[in-house]
């Protein structure tokens, strides 16, 4: 057996997972008969995201003297492109690490768990995620989301925490595309939709919207059924943002009921229409 060869194809491998650098101190532990430790960065980013069992967090926890039962604040950042030491400044000047961890998920995710703070109000979670926002696009100059969830009271909740705003960030972008930052407990009707079984879906859109597809609607039409919902169906404001005149306005959602059977200034059809509109984004 050729094992040169297999040694070099996993420390290849190795790379290509750990990076160069990490990768050799890693194989120099190794070699020096020591065990490959993890850094705490590294522990936090496995325990958030689900790779460490109960036992395993117990004991990488102790190592790293992070305490078990406090009160975790956990923010998903998500950045259009790969970000860059820049980002990573502003981060660190914006949260004392005495009381912050920043663990880099890949090269377009960040999160941010702030640990128990008796300066910190649970109130200040909405503020701080804003505020995150708008430092790092003003500051770092980069394009940006920003996922938030309720405090976790244990260490051992932070990956609930982690699945909580992978939801958070994917129904925030579908949904609310003119916004920036989600609240996972704010997400309101498409968090229900999105725990709804796709066959069920389906056939809600059999039963209450038999004479629609979304597919066959221009991209006008949408955008005129978006605002609408968007305003509270409120027929003067739909107009103003689309910079419309009214009367082109009422045109367009005549015409969508002619096509449709669906009046959508009849507030029961808006619902339906608008669980379909949503159904039908979350299964595109």
């Amino acid at each position: 057996m050729n094992y040169t060869k297999e040694i070099d194809e996993l420390i290849n491998a190795l790379k290509e997972e750990m990076g160069e650098k990490e990768t050799a101190e890693a194989l120099e532990q190794l070699l020096s008969g020591g065990k490959v430790s993890l850094s705490r960065a590294d522990v936090m980013k496995q325990i958030l995201t689900g790779k460490m069992d109960r036992e395993e967090t117990a004991e990488a926890a102790k190592n790293h003297h992070i305490e078990e039962d406090l009160t975790y604040r956990v923010f998903l950042i998500s950045f259009r492109t790969e970000y860059d030491d820049t980002v990573l400044s502003v981060l660190y000047s914006m949260f004392d690490t005495a009381v912050s961890d920043t663990v880099q998920l890949d090269e377009t995710h960040i999160a941010l768990i702030i640990h128990n703070d008796p300066n910190y109000e649970e109130a200040d979670i909405s503020t701080t995620a804003h505020s995150i926002y708008d430092t790092l696009s003003s500051e770092a100059l980069v394009k940006l989301r920003v996922s938030y969830d309720e405090p976790v009271s244990s260490i051992y909740d932070l990956n609930t925490s982690y699945e909580n705003l992978l939801v958070a960030e994917k129904l925030g972008h579908m949904f609310f595309s003119e916004r920036y930052v989600y609240g996972y407990h704010e997400l309101g009707l498409g968090k229900l939709l999105y725990r709804i079984p796709p066959k069920d879906r389906i056939e809600y859109m059999k039963d209450n919207l038999p004479k629609l597809d979304f597919r066959e609607l221009d991209e006008e039409t949408l955008t005129t059924i978006r605002t609408f919902f968007d305003t509270g169906l409120s027929i003067a404001e739909t107009a103003r943002r689309l910079f419309l005149h009214r009367n082109t306005l009422m045109y367009r959602l005549d015409k969508f009921e002619k096509q449709t059977g669906l009046d959508l200034k009849d507030f029961d059809d808006a619902i339906a229409c608008r669980i379909g509109m949503m159904i039908w984004e979350l299964m595109a």
